[in-house]
């Protein structure tokens, strides 16, 4: 994973398991270690998206909720970033049917999730072009700052898509405070 991140160019990744936590000792031993930044979080699965967190260290019963983790996250003074928010709403067949597409964007920006996030997934390595400019509208009519990811389930995924920081990010804390400031925007990398 770390080799092929230094392969894509990448200065650190996050690692975001779905419903676990990397541990922090853990990512600082192989952050030192391996001489790369490696950041813990978690994707939490909730009724209204999955959420990438950070600056939470655990599962707690209650996390299939969004507005729990969102409590949890200011009390932590965390940061969250909706996922791949096409997913369960966006039907590609009707990506040029106007009428269809404003009432799927309808039904993502209605979703009270989005009104929780620092940030939205708008550029997805593993999401289509339309699914990705789906995502990409859906920030823009919200106004909360889009973020790309790989989205990496194997090695050949990692870099395709990352997120671009304007001020340098050494720690979880440095990314927290980047992603509640909006001092980022997404790049694609690789083309697929």
């Amino acid at each position: 994973l770390i080799e092929s991140a230094k392969r894509s160019h990448l200065d650190g990744i996050c690692i975001t398991n779905h419903d676990r936590f990397f541990s922090i000792n853990e990512s600082l031993s192989l952050s030192k270690s391996h001489d790369f930044l490696i950041i813990p979080g978690a994707e939490i699965t909730t009724a209204e998206g999955h959420l990438l967190t950070f600056g939470l260290e655990n599962y707690i019963f209650g996390m299939h909720s969004a507005s729990f983790v969102k409590s949890l996250i200011e009390q932590s003074s965390g940061a969250m970033i909706l996922a791949h928010p096409y997913r369960r709403v966006f039907d590609e067949k009707f990506h040029q049917n106007s009428l269809e597409y404003e009432e799927m964007i309808s039904r993502v920006i209605n979703n009270p999730v989005l009104s929780m996030v620092d940030s939205i997934d708008t550029l997805n390595g593993r999401g289509t072009d339309y699914q990705n400019q789906f995502s990409k509208d859906i920030s823009r009519k919200s106004q909360i700052p889009g973020s790309g990811a790989s989205d990496a389930h194997s090695v050949e995924d990692i870099g395709k898509c990352a997120t671009e920081f304007l001020d340098e990010i050494n720690d979880v804390e440095d990314l927290i405070i980047a992603l509640k400031a909006g001092r980022f925007h997404p790049i694609r990398l690789q083309k697929d």
